[in-house]
Formats: structure tokens, sequence, C-alpha cells
């Protein structure tokens, strides 16, 4: 039999108070009118309270579902295996496993456990009054999945309080650990506050439809950021797609092997603090100041277009010691780059070409290399005319069509 848990305030303290609660036959059993804070759904017997809300309990099962609401603090505790419907308390997520979650909620969701979880989310609507929609303080690792056909909204609060501040939750959805975003429905994320998603660990990106409108940041991994697959649009005030470890040579990194990705942003559209390596999919800048930017940029395949007012692709030291080049071995690339002082590829150390199929609108500079600037395959196309050699400036220097500084 289909059950509803209804966990209230009104429903524990009346529990509490009577001591047991009365049963009646399902067919007559009805809640009162209060609005219940997480709804759970499973086989149960119903147990109507002397007010008249139900509280369920699972019948038949070793290990029976909890949703327990505390008064003190106001948040609702749920266990795995649950489909839990959101109210207006907070949710916290204790315990390992996979949390189905619906409904909306002016509050937010809290994950503090040392295990693995997965959020299902399936029609969710969090617009926070808080601070974050979503937080994970604590876990092995988090996948939030997005349900077939769903779709599903995470907005957070303009401000946050002391304690948010301090711990630099500053995201719509926040992770402490691996984050896993992955599915076949849409969420859509409002940054009111500063970023949009943001992990202080590795964050993956397997599939879904993800919509990200973001203050400053749109979609930070501080380790790396990975994206095998899914459509990502990002509209940012500051950077697009970004990793922030500065000071790890093998961490800070971008791999992009499949899926779309659509960035307008106030600053860069995907920033790696280390390497970035584009190995397929769909890449499409459609505002930036800076398109690509990386220690060292690898390119292999994908299809990929950007605007920048000031350089397409920029590879430049960082704060490790890494070689420092852009190297375009496949893939299709069509930049264009505004005018002043701006290059369309632009290295701080070598560019190498060897294949892929490339064209550069720049009114200044199409490539500019402190060091070696070679092409050893593909196609190129400057300014309309077709090149076998890259027409670099050094150091202010050079010429070719496209290819020197006034």
């Amino acid at each position: 039999m289909r059950i509803t848990r209804l966990a209230t305030v009104a429903a524990v303290a009346a529990i509490l108070t009577a001591g047991c609660a009365a049963t009646q036959d399902s067919d007559s059993a009805s809640a009162d009118d209060t609005t219940a804070p997480s709804q759970v759904e499973g086989d149960a017997d119903d147990e109507v309270s002397d007010d008249g809300s139900t509280v369920s309990e699972s019948s038949g099962s070793t290990e029976a579902a909890t949703t327990e609401l505390s008064e003190a603090t106001g948040t609702v505790t749920a266990s795995s295996g649950e489909t839990i419907t959101l109210g207006d308390e907070q949710l916290v997520i204790d315990e390992g496993g996979t949390y189905v979650l619906t409904g909306s909620s002016s509050t937010s969701v809290v994950v503090n456990t040392e295990e693995s979880v997965t959020l299902v989310l399936d029609g969710v609507d969090i617009v926070s009054t808080t601070g974050a929609a979503i937080v994970v303080e604590s876990a092995d690792d988090v996948t939030i999945e997005l349900a077939a056909g769903s779709e599903n909204r995470l907005e957070d609060a303009a401000a946050r309080n002391e304690a948010d501040t301090a711990a630099e939750i500053n995201a719509v959805l926040y992770s402490e650990n691996d984050l896993t975003l992955t599915g076949s429905g849409t969420l859509t994320v409002v940054a009111n506050y500063e970023d949009g998603i943001a992990t202080k660990d590795d964050l993956e990106i397997v599939g879904g439809t993800i919509i990200v409108e973001a203050l400053d940041d749109g979609i930070r991994g501080r380790d790396s950021i990975t994206v095998s697959d899914g459509a990502i649009t990002v509209v940012a005030g500051g950077d697009g797609l970004k990793t922030t470890n500065e000071t790890e040579a093998d961490r800070g990194n971008v791999h992009i092997l499949g899926g779309s990705i659509i960035v307008s942003s106030g600053d860069d559209a995907i920033k790696a603090q280390t390497t970035m390596v584009i190995d397929g999919g769909t890449i499409d800048v459609q505002d930036s100041v800076e398109g690509l930017e990386a220690i060292n940029i690898t390119i292999n395949d994908g299809d990929i277009t950007i605007y920048a007012s000031d350089d397409g692709i920029n590879a430049s030291a960082g704060e490790v010691a890494l070689d420092i080049f852009i190297e375009i071995n496949g893939g299709t690339l069509d930049v264009t780059v505004g005018s002043g002082d701006t290059d369309a590829i632009d290295s701080n150390g070598s560019i190498l070409v060897t294949g892929g199929d490339i064209t550069i609108t720049a009114p200044t500079s199409s490539f500019d290399a402190d060091g070696t600037a070679l092409m050893e395959g593909g196609t190129l196309v400057v300014n309309g005319q077709q090149l076998t050699s890259l027409p670099q400036s050094r150091m202010g220097g050079g010429g070719g069509p496209g290819g020197g500084r006034p």
C-alpha cells in the first residue's frame, strides 16, 4: 500500500502529548490542512494523530524509512530510499544512500555524512531565502542526478550569514567534496550572491541539461572540471567555467571530452589554473574577455567557436612550473577577437598546429608566441586568406595577414 509520512511540528507535538496515535482504515484517514515540511512515500500502515495529520510507519521491512523533524533546529532528517517532497524546513541528509527529491522549498538541503550520497532531483524548485539551495558540508562524494523528463530549479539568496561567509559557501549548489552531475533532466541554477555551481574538490558533468545564470562565476571546481556529456549553458558576470587550484601541478585542470557548452561571460569563458585538454564536444563562446585560458592548452578534437574582446586562446605562466604552450592537433576552431591590443591565439611559450581546421578573424594579431610557432598540418584561414604557415607576432613584431601589431 502506498503511504505518505508527514513530518510536522503539530503532528510530532500531538503524538508526544497523546502518547499514542489512533489507527484508522486508509480509506477513511485524512490529514489536516497544515503544510508539511517533507513528505515521504513507501509501503506502510497509516497512523493518524489526534490533530488529524498523518504519520505513517513502514510495515514488512527490516529497515523502516524515517523522516524526523527537530523542533529545536527546524530541520528535517531523512533516511536513504525515501522519496521526499520538500517543504519549508531545512532537509538534512546525514546518511549515505540515494534520495529522490521533489517539490518546492524556500530554505535548503544539507548533506553531512562520511558516505556517498545520490540526490535525484525530480521536479525540485528551491528558491532559498536563507543562503545556498544545496550544501554538501561533508560526504565521500555526491552525485546530483536529474530525473528523466524533470525540470528543476535552484536559486539562492542574495546574502549569506556570518557562518556561511566564513565557510565560503558562495554558490547556489555548493560542495566541499567531489561532485558529479548526471541524468537526462534539466537543472536551472540562478546565483544572486556569487557563483552558480561550485566544489572544493573535483567536478564532473556526465549528463543533463544545465543552465546557469550567475552574478560571478558560473561553474567552479577547485581541483578539476571534467565534461564528458550534457548540454551546458552559462551566463556569468565573472568566469564561465573555471578551476581554482593553482598550487598543485596535477590539479586545477579542465578536460572536455564531449557534450555541448555555451558561454557568455564577463571575464574568461573557460579557465584552467594548470592544463586544459579538449578531446571533443561543442564549445560556443558567445562573449568573453578571453575565451580559453590555461598554462598549456591542447585541442585534439571538437567544434569550437570563440568570440573574445581580448585574447581568444591564451597560454600564460601560472603559480606552478609547467611548460607553456598551445597545441592544436584536430577539430574545428573559429576564433574572432575585438580590436586593440588583442591576439586570436596567444602563447607566452610555444604554438604548434599539426591538424584541424582553423579560421581566424583578428584585426590586430592572429598568432602571438614568445617561443616557437610552427604549423605542420591542418588548414588555416586568417581574415579570409588561406595560409600554410603561422603569421605570428613576436613581442610586438612580426607580420603577415592579421599577424603583426601596428
